[in-house]
């Protein structure tokens, strides 16, 4: 992003409208056998969406990382690999709830459009692009329609076969695109999949309630797994202003926000608008391929499982900034510019540091050190100064006194004060200013 340019608002430059749609061409289009229906075909659009805009992919992401050579599992309702923008792009992948064997096709198109967002690729007339065109998708095909809420049907024992089968074909990035309850399987599936090295991306859930806006975090019985499980990202949804979206859910288990508000993705021969938290954290899963692909030496910890902590580490530390709690953007709005080009020492971004002071100027030194000489010789000059007139306002009182009651009697009764044994002594004028010897 440029700077935190995601936070910025970028209203102008959403297009997903339908007044910017364009009717594709009739093309008979079959529905796949292994579904008993599919959605109708989608419109076109031509326009660039906002999450490409805001990125500026094209001069500060893509010249450093595409995603080639690395594979991202998406779990979810399938992929349809016959969409002109995947492709080539989708590999045969699995079927856990379905029993066909692969996960190539997508009854429903969920899985479809989180998929595009990782990997679309350019198509002519077509302003949609994927942020890591040059990736591959394994799709895992866990539930038969989109979930992103802990109420839903999803079975967490299909959400750990898919794992499980996402770390057996060699995804680097799983992005668990539903959302279902904790369940002790699940959770020794993420543990596995992160000791083989897998980077875990998950929704935080669509479930918030408005009437708890400002109240806090989302009621506690909908956290949603497998986001809140150590180790996994859990992702937010922001709109193009950079606000969070409707119903993303808050809570202790947000890592991180992705954009989520009007997205444009894949959709069946055309494109479709997303929303929610299952766009945001295909975005994010895009943004880890792309770190993978820059520099994989770079993420340089001993184990499969600490450079998949690595890998998360500099996602987070790399996030720009948001405008909300962090219950509810987590450390902030993905920055896949400097999560890929962000010199990163010990393997973890330094924060963002503060401006820095300009060099000192040896003349500025010289001159301030003359000033601070000149202001202390004229300080001492003013005590000098200060100590002569209040001789001279004293001995200005005290000498008409004097006169008044004669020189000569004042010395006597002087002398008759110490002690007639103790004659006076004179004490010469310079004797006066001089201290004696301290009181016994």
């Amino acid at each position: 992003m440029r700077g935190t340019a995601i936070g910025r608002s970028l209203a102008a430059v959403v297009a997903v409208t339908a007044a910017l749609a364009i009717t594709p061409p009739d093309v008979a289009r079959a529905v796949d056998a292994r579904c008993t229906s599919q959605p109708q075909p989608s419109p076109v659009v031509a326009d660039v969406p906002w999450p490409q805009e805001a990125y500026d992919l094209e001069a500060r992401v893509w010249p450093f990382a595409t995603g080639l050579g690395v594979t991202v599992a998406v779990l979810d309702t399938g992929v349809d690999p016959t969409h002109p923008q995947l492709a080539g792009r989708v590999l045969p992948g699995a079927d856990v709830v379905g029993g066909t064997g692969s996960g190539d096709y997508d009854c429903v198109g969920h899985g479809t459009a989180l998929a595009s967002i990782v990997v679309a690729g350019r198509v002519p007339g077509i302003g949609f692009t994927g942020l890591a065109p040059d990736a591959r998708v394994l799709p895992v095909r866990v539930a038969t329609q989109a979930q992103t809420a802990v109420a839903g049907d999803v079975d967490p024992a299909a959400v750990a076969a898919g794992l499980d089968a996402a770390v057996a074909a060699g995804a680097q990035v799983a992005l668990v695109g539903v959302v279902t309850a904790a369940d002790p399987g699940l959770a020794a599936a993420v543990e596995r999949a992160q000791a083989a090295g897998v980077l875990v991306v998950a929704p935080a859930g669509d479930a918030h309630a408005p009437q708890r806006d400002g109240a806090g975090p989302t009621d506690p019985a909908l956290i949603p797994f497998p986001a809140a499980y150590p180790g996994v990202l859990g992702v937010a949804a922001v709109d193009s202003g950079g606000q969070r979206v409707d119903g993303s859910q808050a809570g202790g288990y947000v890592d991180l926000a992705g954009p989520g508000g009007d997205v444009l993705a894949a959709g069946i021969g055309g494109q479709t608008v997303a929303q929610g938290t299952g766009p945001a954290a295909a975005f994010v899963a895009a943004a880890a391929a792309l770190v993978l692909s820059a520099a994989p030496a770079a993420l340089t910890a001993a184990t499969p499982a600490d450079r998949a902590v690595e890998l998360a580490g500099r996602l987070t530390a790399t996030a720009s900034a948001g405008g909300s709690s962090r219950l509810v953007l987590g450390a902030g709005l993905l920055d896949p510019a400097r999560a890929v080009t962000e010199p990163v020492p010990g393997g973890v971004p330094s924060p963002v540091a503060g401006p820095t002071p300009p060099p000192a100027d040896p003349a500025a030194e010289a001159l301030a050190a003359r000033q601070a000489g000149t202001r202390a010789t004229a300080t001492a000059v003013a005590a000098t100064l200060g100590g002569l007139v209040v001789a001279v306002l004293a001995a200005a009182w005290a000498l008409p006194r004097m006169r008044r009651r004669g020189w000569r009697a004042g010395r006597e009764r002087a002398a008759q004060t110490r002690g007639a044994e103790e004659p006076g002594e004179f004490l010469p004028g310079e004797a006066l200013f001089t201290p004696g010897p301290p009181h016994r």
